[in-house]
């Protein structure tokens, strides 16, 4: 599985937006967040919970309004948000699934309820290629060290 050739891949700098590159889906939940928000206020009478509702789930779905940079390397995932950084070493995940423009880095090894929330969700649009190399290259090499 792994390529016979021993240089790293060049590092991949992912940007996720789906504001600018999922906008049907951004609208989605844009709609659905006023709809349901609309919705808690006419059942509770109050404009005030509306708002509340409104305001909680724009912020529970961040990652829609706020672009995260993602870089791929020798170290790891280096996810890039508010100022704010966080590196995942390749050694966390246990695999990816590949679905179209979306890849899914794993990290447990056991299908838990948490398995959704504790997986990296990576959109590559054109870096398809680029990101695969990179994935087979670290995960297997970080599988074989463990």
């Amino acid at each position: 599985m792994a390529s016979s050739n021993k240089t790293p891949p060049t590092p991949v700098r992912l940007i996720q937006w789906p504001l600018l590159h999922e906008l049907c889906t951004a609208c989605w939940i844009l709609g659905a967040s006023v709809g349901f928000s609309i919705l808690a206020g006419i059942v509770t009478g109050s404009f005030v919970v509306g708002g509340i509702c409104m305001v909680t789930l724009s912020i529970a779905a961040w990652r829609c309004w706020i672009p995260v940079h993602y870089d791929l390397g020798p170290g790891g995932v280096t996810q890039r948000a508010f100022g704010r950084q966080l590196l995942f070493p390749w050694s966390q995940f246990v695999h990816y699934e590949v679905n179209g423009d979306l890849i899914v880095l794993i990290r447990d090894s056991e299908n838990s309820l948490l398995f959704s929330c504790r997986s990296v969700y990576l959109y590559v649009g054109s870096q398809r290629g680029e990101t695969l190399v990179l994935l087979e290259h670290y995960l297997v090499a970080a599988a074989s060290t463990k």
